[in-house]
């Protein structure tokens, strides 16, 4: 299964998605400013 956000057109699927994940909670957690891109998944039919 994949999904692509109806935003920026990235693709996610079980390899990346960890690193999505990863990378939102690194920027919640972060003491910088966070900018935090939205994404808004669909998913993309096989």
């Amino acid at each position: 299964m994949k999904w692509i956000c109806i935003y920026c057109n990235q693709i996610m699927d079980s390899t990346n998605f960890r690193d999505f994940i990863s990378e939102s909670n690194n920027d919640k957690n972060s003491n910088q400013h966070a900018v935090v891109e939205y994404h808004g998944w669909r998913l993309v039919p096989d």
